[in-house]
């Protein structure tokens, strides 16, 4: 995200059209509906919206690994000077009665932590970091861990393995784009995983002066869930177009049941903020290799930083529209939105809010954040909502997760401000279900740059910096359980770093250019695990000792509650020979629901189509499920795959079931096959949620495991 002093990167895209008559999919067209509700009335359409189909744009491919891909050069990082609106909030909210009280540290350790990029590692011959600040991002899927910084990529396995690491311009070098997505990328990195596609999406902007058209989004789609060698679409999104010649800043990004949200605030060229723009691009064709978008313009300078809702665990139900987020401008308020996309008809979409959620009053923040040992302050990026806004389906329960960054009071401490806000049944209550400042009781850090997720039992984690006079920025997380009273994050707060003296680690005390750098980071990220949904995967920056080192560094850590279990695992009912009748699985869901069924399908020899599937039988005395292969089964390499869906469905494959894949092993001798060990992820509900597990046998004395792409 760029604003005032940012060191730049940029996006966008005018994007992708609707001529969908030529596509495979079923999914067609462009355009973009927003419906929102309040809980006393509906609400209208935003006044003052237009919606438009963006062109559609023909994925350029790009095969082979990337790792170790062609040297090429690291463009001069450009600082565009954003001047970001300054708002004035009338009247007061709630009062500031949600201060929280001390907690006792009960967070578990990280199992998994270790370093991420820095910015002098070697990407294509220069340095993988483009400048101050990195804007650290990243997500997780079933295998891997992918993470972004300005301006480069690193792909890790789930032991942080390093596999890839590259920068945007040796992904995009030889794509011959024609456009500055080419050679001229410049960061605002964004990374999300798809659990629906089992398909991982990576982008940065590109241009060459912030007050000069055009500008573009650069977009990475996966061809298959190996990020690494199986192959990647190129997007080159023009992000403004003749009647919105306006620079796409702060590119967020959220995955929803139809489509990946995209959003930006737009500058004009005299680099002053000019509205919120929208995107929605086909989620199917997307990840078939064409673009197709609609796209919903603002018009107004009165609302700012949207964040796209973005989904894990069990999927909404079926036609639910997508979430927006934003901090009010005028009012001490959360204000979400609804976009409801029409791709048959796009001139039937609707962009609809805003529902004004109740929020507690605070100061806004500033650059205010103290170091020791230097006058400098950081910047805590005032009051925008910070990625990501989590979507969670539990139960009958709906709700939206969001974080930003505020302060208690004129002369206090920074704070998080994170809230839990319920659109059940797609109506938005105007009142948080929680909503909490978070201080650690008082304890005087600065705390910012948060994000927030949670978990399929409803626990949440939220990762932030945490700095102050005397202790140097370090990376911490705090968290909940379920079973904690409201408003509070009850399980206390823990340094991710491996080191508990955080005053080893460094401060941000030196020039950028000719003044002093503020600028700490503009997001970090916090994202849960789709394969057991109980992890927390969390990334930040820091730097290291001594005190005024310029280079930063980024951490990656791994966390679960204890009292999370999967939502699905599965465990072997054999040993039985593959060829005999009764072969097969126990799976247990962590909440038996019997309008669930759990399915199973199967494809021999590496195919790409499945050969046969089978409805697995629920025991209510055991809560399991059990699922069997029929005994026509001849020797072959075996790819199995398990998903959940509503019971109506009767297990029918529509070629859009897969949520995930993942390596698993087996055990076997030269005529027995037994699953050692499986966990797969949470699905449920409304249809064919996807979770499982890849595993290839190959009979006569062992058998393999393999990925299947989809």
């Amino acid at each position: 995200m760029n604003h005032r002093g940012h060191n730049i990167y940029q996006r966008k895209f005018v994007i992708q059209a609707f001529l969908v008559l030529t596509l495979l999919f079923s999914m067609q067209g462009s355009v973009v509906n927003i419906a929102s509700a309040q809980t006393a009335q509906p609400q209208s359409v935003l006044a003052g919206t237009d919606i438009s189909s963006g062109p559609s744009v023909v994925a350029i491919h790009r095969d082979g690994s990337v790792a170790g891909l062609p040297d090429v050069p690291t463009p001069a990082y450009i600082e565009p000077g954003l001047n970001d609106p300054v708002f004035l909030k009338t009247p007061p909210g709630l009062a500031p009665t949600k201060i929280d009280a001390p907690v006792a540290p009960n967070m578990p350790t990280p199992t998994i932590n270790f370093e991420g990029i820095k910015l002098d590692d070697n990407c294509g011959g220069s340095n993988c970091g483009g400048g101050f600040p990195p804007d650290t991002v990243g997500d997780v899927g079933p295998s891997h861990y992918i993470a972004a910084v300005n301006t480069a990529v690193a792909i890790y396995n789930k032991t942080g393995t390093q596999l890839a690491l590259f920068s945007f311009n040796q992904l995009w070098n030889g794509a011959a784009s024609g456009t500055y997505c080419d050679a001229n990328n410049e960061g605002d990195p964004t990374v999300v995983y798809d659990p629906i596609g089992d398909r991982w999406i990576i982008a940065d902007f590109a241009f060459t002066s912030a007050s000069v058209a055009p500008f573009y989004e650069c977009i990475a789609v996966s061809k298959t869930n190996d990020p690494v060698n199986g192959g990647w679409y190129l997007y080159a999104i023009r992000g403004d177009d003749a009647s919105h010649v306006f620079f796409p800043d702060y590119p967020k990004m959220g995955v929803w049941t139809d489509a990946l949200y995209m959003t930006a605030n737009m500058f004009n060229s005299a680099l002053t903020f000019a509205e919120v723009r929208v995107w929605a691009f086909n989620r199917q064709q997307l990840e078939s290799g064409t673009a197709t978008s609609i796209i919903i313009d603002t018009n107004s300078n009165a609302r700012f930083s949207f964040l796209p809702a973005t989904l894990r665990g069990t999927r909404p139900p079926d036609g639910r529209d997508e979430f927006l987020v934003a901090e009010s401008t005028t009012l001490y308020a959360y204000e979400v939105y609804k976009f409801h996309t029409d791709w048959v008809t796009p001139a039937n979409s609707t962009f609809t809010g805003p529902t004004n959620v109740t929020q507690t009053s605070y100061t806004v923040p500033g650059t205010v954040i103290p170091q020791p040992g230097t006058a400098t302050r950081l910047d805590s990026l005032g009051e925008r909502m910070m990625m990501q806004a989590q979507y969670t389906h539990i139960g009958a329960d709906e709700s939206l997760w969001v974080a930003h960054t505020t302060r208690v009071s004129a002369a206090g401490v920074t704070a998080v401000q994170w809230a839990q806000i319920n659109v059940t049944s797609g109506t938005v209550n105007t009142t948080p279900v929680q909503e909490q400042f978070f201080t650690n009781g008082s304890d005087g850090l600065y705390r910012w740059v948060p994000s927030i997720a949670a978990d399929h039992q409803g626990d949440a984690a939220v990762g932030y910096s945490a700095s102050n006079g005397t202790n140097t920025p370090s990376i911490r997380f705090a968290g909940r359980l379920v079973t904690d009273p409201l408003s509070t994050l009850g399980q206390g707060e823990t340094v991710m770093l491996p080191w508990t003296d955080v005053t080893s680690t460094g401060n941000m005390n030196f020039n950028c250019g000719l003044a002093a750098c503020t600028r700490w980071g503009d997001y970090s990220a916090m994202n849960v695990d789709p394969v057991d949904n109980c992890t927390f995967w969390y990334v930040n920056e820091y730097y290291p000792a001594p005190n005024g080192s310029s280079t930063w560094h980024t951490r990656i850590a791994a966390f679960s509650f204890p009292s999370c279990t999967p939502y699905i695992s599965f465990k072997a009912n054999g040993p039985d020979r593959h060829i005999n009748p009764g072969y097969g699985w126990d799976v247990t869901l962590a909440t038996a629901d019997a309008t669930q069924k759990v399915c199973l399908r199967w494809s021999t020899n590496g195919g790409t189509s499945w050969a046969g599937s089978a409805v697995c039988t629920y025991n209510a005395g055991t809560g399991k499920w059990t699922c069997n292969m029929p005994a026509n089964i001849s020797s072959a390499t075996i790819t199995y795959q398990f998903w959940i869906g509503a019971a109506a469905d009767n297990c029918a494959v529509t070629g859009n079931e897969t949520l995930w894949s993942a390596y698993n092993t087996f055990a076997t001798n030269p005529t027995d096959v037994q699953l050692a060990s499986l966990n797969a992820a949470h699905t449920n509900g409304s249809w064919l949620w996807l979770i499982t597990t890849l595993a290839a046998l190959l009979l006569g004395g062992f058998a393999v495991l393999r990925r299947k792409s989809h």
